[in-house]
């Protein structure tokens, strides 16, 4: 939950500054085009995720695809080009859907067989309290230093929070059990 949370964070820091940036050039609506540029990939990323046949665990899909978003998000800092970043969100947008079927798989893996809902809801969970938290901080940062900082700090929480999986991921599964490919 941990991972998803700070994801969560990082993504949305992304998504303020996203708004930031689209505001800043005197073009609002432009923000929706970009998240709308993002979605776009987020599917497409979900559909060839699930026509893949997947020999890798959990943790190290989950690790790989938050250090994708890390990198992607990390050179949004130096993107000023509206066009060019609703180039690179969809690019970046690939891993988000996938992430989101490892992160899934991942809770209802940990979880007993009886308690994998609620697994799955504390991802959603942790997902929304992340979300709100990025958007706050990526607001305070924003206004205090600059909107490439807003982008720059999120894609620095995504690639910690990546190196940290993949540092733990060996622990989990021997706690948990479990090492199963997705």
């Amino acid at each position: 939950m941990a991972a998803i949370l700070a994801t969560a964070v990082g993504l949305n820091m992304a998504f303020t500054s996203i708004a930031a940036r689209a505001q800043a050039q005197g073009l609002p609506a432009a923000a929706g085009y970009i998240e709308a540029a993002l979605a776009l990939g987020s599917v497409t990323g979900g559909l060839l995720w699930g026509r893949r046949r997947h020999t890798r665990t959990h943790w190290t899909h989950l690790a790989g695809l938050i250090g994708v978003l890390a990198i992607g998000i990390a050179i949004c800092a130096a993107v000023t080009s509206l066009t060019a970043l609703g180039t690179l969100m969809a690019v970046i947008g690939l891993a988000i859907a996938p992430l989101f079927v490892v992160s899934y798989l991942a809770a209802d893996e940990l979880a007993p067989e009886h308690q994998q809902t609620e697994a799955s809801t504390w991802v959603n969970t942790a997902n929304n309290i992340g979300s709100a938290a990025g958007a706050s901080v990526a607001g305070l940062l924003i206004d205090r230093a600059s909107i490439s900082v807003g982008f720059a700090v999120g894609g620095v929480i995504l690639g910690l929070t990546s190196v940290l999986i993949w540092l733990t991921h060996r622990s989990v599964e021997a706690k948990s059990g479990t090492c199963k490919a997705v």
